[in-house]
């Protein structure tokens, strides 16, 4: 991830747009990863809602600022 921000940065500086933009304004990264739970605790209704729990939630607003 430090690699591809430095990228955006650089490319950024060589058009002289470094103080105007920064490379979190480019770059986002997503974890796709299944959640577990914790040790100790009941996972029947993790089960029953799997097709629900792996469902990713999206901010309205998410669109309107892409």
């Amino acid at each position: 991830m430090q690699m591809m921000y430095e990228t955006i940065y650089k490319a950024l500086k060589e058009v002289g747009l470094d103080n105007k933009y920064c490379p979190q304004d480019y770059l986002n990264f997503f974890c796709l990863g299944n959640r577990e739970t914790l040790s100790g605790e009941d996972n029947s209704a993790a089960k029953a809602n799997k097709k629900e729990a792996n469902t990713p939630q999206v901010s309205p607003l998410t669109f309107l600022l892409s």
